[in-house]
């Protein structure tokens, strides 16, 4: 459910998605894949200390938080997007 403010029809929220790595891969190349500006945002969502280094290797089948912006519609998130990795193209 939306704690923000849903009565403002652009209510913006943040929520998680839960992703499994299928190789060993730094903290960085996941928050270049899923395109998350702001490093720290992924290590908030993952409770890592503010001092982890991007060059962090994180194990195979490891799952991992990807936070993501949605909108909050009648108290409920809605995506605000298609889901995308970087190097796709969005369908339209």
């Amino acid at each position: 459910m939306c704690t923000t403010n849903t009565t403002t029809t652009n209510s913006m929220c943040r929520s998680l998605v839960g992703y499994v790595l299928v190789n060993n891969t730094v903290l960085s190349a996941v928050q270049s894949l899923f395109q998350i500006k702001r490093f720290h945002d992924l290590l908030g969502a993952n409770d890592f200390s503010t001092s982890t280094s991007p060059n962090q290797t994180l194990p195979v089948k490891q799952r991992i938080k990807i936070p993501f912006s949605c909108r909050c519609e009648n108290g409920t998130r809605v995506s605000d997007k298609p889901p995308c990795v970087h190097g796709e193209r969005r369908r339209r």
